[in-house]
């Protein structure tokens, strides 16, 4: 098993209040959010963007996993995922993983939609990052006890890549293809970084204390995080202590689109991105999905 060094990046919600800011497109535009996907009363769980640019969005017990184009077209990309459809990713092949958490399961899913199952007999499988090298990071939540990152090659080969008591009740994973990797305890808001070192395990304090946090995702030099139960999406820099409240108008929850920090939000659940970065998708749990444009230049 490869030694690791845990550490977590320390602030609260409670403490990023005074770093408010505008966020502006390329073209000097504040920030706005759209609609694109009306909820249900469903709860919605994992949120991809594929190869070609759609997005796959996994709807939780109702264990389908649905393919909605950048305009909002919706179709069923695969149905019958055990118990669960949960956090999701792609490998460099176009197969999509999608982890079954009811089931104790991940389903392999080809581009043409059909299902195997790739891994089962697992610890509450819930949250799947993907590396540029095909290995498998998954966050098993465990019964939100005792929870660890397990990794898998391609051929199902697994080893426990990370697992300490305060990792409670990890669900959300990302990383940064150079080694980092960072994951969210659903109940504290702890987001912890996991990154390989000298037979040393250590633990700081939490970028989070306040909110319940699911899927997070890690784009450009930062991790974006939302938080369900505040209803906003905060965005960290690992190279800095600030956080910084990125969009949603923090507390309230009425799903109006606006500008960034306007905007709001109905317990934002997943983010993602496509695939040239400039658009960014917000999964709210009710299966509602929200589009920011982030970096579009308009002249």
């Amino acid at each position: 098993m490869r030694s690791l060094l845990l550490n977590a990046i320390a602030c609260s919600v409670v403490c990023m209040m005074p770093l408010l800011a505008q966020w502006c497109n390329a073209a000097g535009r504040p920030v706005e959010v759209s609609t694109i996907l009306q909820g249900s009363n469903a709860a919605f769980d994992g949120l991809s963007v594929g190869p070609d640019d759609n997005i796959y969005v996994s709807t939780g017990r109702d264990a389908r996993v649905l393919r909605v184009t950048p305009s909002g077209a919706v179709s069923v990309f695969c149905e019958g995922l055990g118990g669960s459809a949960n956090g999701s990713g792609f490998d460099s092949e176009g197969n999509l993983y999608v982890a079954a958490y009811y089931s104790n399961e991940i389903y392999k899913v080809t581009p043409d939609g059909k299902k195997t199952v790739f891994a089962n007999g697992l610890d509450g499988p819930a949250g799947i990052w993907i590396d540029d090298q095909d290995y498998i990071f998954v966050s098993m939540f465990n019964g939100g006890k005792n929870s660890s990152v397990w990794r898998f090659d391609t051929d199902g080969r697994s080893n426990v890549y990370a697992s300490i008591p305060e990792m409670t009740d990890v669900i959300g994973i990302t990383g940064d293809n150079q080694g980092r990797i960072w994951v969210a305890n659903w109940s504290t808001g702890r987001v912890w970084e996991v990154s390989a070192d000298l037979g040393i395990q250590s633990v700081s304090g939490p970028i989070l204390t306040n909110g319940n946090v699911n899927m997070i995702q890690y784009r450009d030099g930062s991790v974006y995080i939302p938080v369900v139960s505040m209803n906003h999406l905060v965005v960290k820099n690992p190279a800095s202590s600030e956080v910084r409240v990125f969009v949603g108008k923090v507390g309230l929850n009425r799903g109006r689109d606006e500008p960034a920090l306007s905007a709001e939000f109905t317990m934002p659940n997943a983010v993602a991105f496509s695939n040239d970065g400039t658009r960014m998708y917000v999964l709210e749990r009710s299966g509602a999905i929200k589009k920011i444009e982030i970096d579009v230049d308009e002249n």
